[in-house]
């Protein structure tokens, strides 16, 4: 079977349905799912408020620790000042403790998406 399909078709809704049936129990997987409502429309609102042509670095860190780690690079790159910043976390704790960082133009959490690739 492919792989890609068994991502998609098998492991996204189970883990889907894990987050939601543990959420009432769980204040952070709860913070998680509710953090990530209505995330396209806010790229899309600051990507359409954008006039800009400088490139755009996109970094993730799923966690905090992840976070601390890529943060001295974000602070380097955001000294240029010719760059646009965005950054994504998975983590409710990431979220949290990044809520601002200088030179970051968006902190998205990271959405739950299916694989689109056409090789895994």
């Amino acid at each position: 079977m492919n792989p890609r399909l068994i991502y998609n078709w098998f492991m996204i809704p189970l883990l889907w349905m894990g987050f939601r049936a543990s959420s009432p129990f769980i204040l952070k997987v709860n913070r998680g799912i509710r953090g990530r409502i209505g995330w396209k429309e806010s790229l899309r609102r600051w990507a359409s408020s954008q006039t800009s042509d400088k490139p755009i670095w996109l970094f993730h860190a799923a966690s905090v620790g992840e976070m601390e780690a890529i943060r001295p690079i974000i602070n380097l790159i955001a000294l240029q000042g010719n760059v646009r910043i965005i950054v994504t976390v998975f983590s409710p704790s990431a979220y949290d403790e990044n809520a601002v960082i200088p030179g970051v133009e968006i902190l998205l959490y990271l959405p739950f998406l299916r694989a689109t690739m056409n090789r895994i």
